[in-house]
């Protein structure tokens, strides 16, 4: 199982986890079975909230549940008929000024470069906003490269070679020319 699988899988887990059970009202026994227990006198209808009547006490009484749902990442969120936890329409998004950004998304508004980001996986995403800076322009400058000296080195090398199976050498000399020119950088 992916990481972002777990969690998206702990974050559902964690919008419909049930937060405590509340003993709301206490009626009194009677002789009926569900007296005062009726749907007229439940304490909630809300649809986040699952009630039913208890006698585990001995005493007729409403045990009600409600859902606890975590705070939405998005700006945009609503409540939808019918539903106990509000839903992002438009996916996790945050919201610098007037702008909605979406999760991990850079946008440019103004002079700021602004990024939603969310820190940790149970509080909502946030804008990050930082300035933007740039340089200033530069003016470009032509270089020409005129030679100021030229320098000739000569290179005498000198090998002996056996010209026969006699005692007699041969002794050749070569010469080798090279020529350095040195460049030095003009402003124009």
């Amino acid at each position: 199982m992916t990481c972002a699988l777990r969690i998206a899988l702990l974050w559902s887990c964690l919008q419909a986890t049930v937060f405590a059970m509340t003993i709301v009202s206490t009626l009194p026994e009677t002789t009926t079975p569900y007296d005062g227990c009726s749907e007229e006198n439940r304490p909630t209808r809300v649809p986040c909230a699952y009630c039913q009547c208890e006698t585990w006490t001995g005493r007729r009484q409403w045990s009600c549940v409600w859902t606890t749902c975590m705070a939405p990442p998005c700006v945009d969120a609503y409540v939808p008929v019918g539903g106990c936890c509000s839903v992002c329409p438009n996916g996790s998004n945050c919201k610098y000024g007037d702008v909605v950004i979406q999760l991990n998304e850079t946008k440019r508004i103004g002079d700021l470069e602004c990024r939603c980001v969310q820190q940790y996986m149970w509080t909502p995403p946030q804008s990050s906003c930082r300035p933007i800076t740039t340089l200033p322009p530069t003016t470009s400058t032509t270089t020409t490269v005129r030679p100021t000296s030229t320098t000739l080195t000569t290179k005498l090398t000198t090998t002996t070679r056996p010209l026969t199976t006699k005692t007699t050498t041969r002794l050749t000399t070569t010469r080798t020319t090279t020529k350095t020119t040195t460049k030095a950088p003009v402003k124009g």
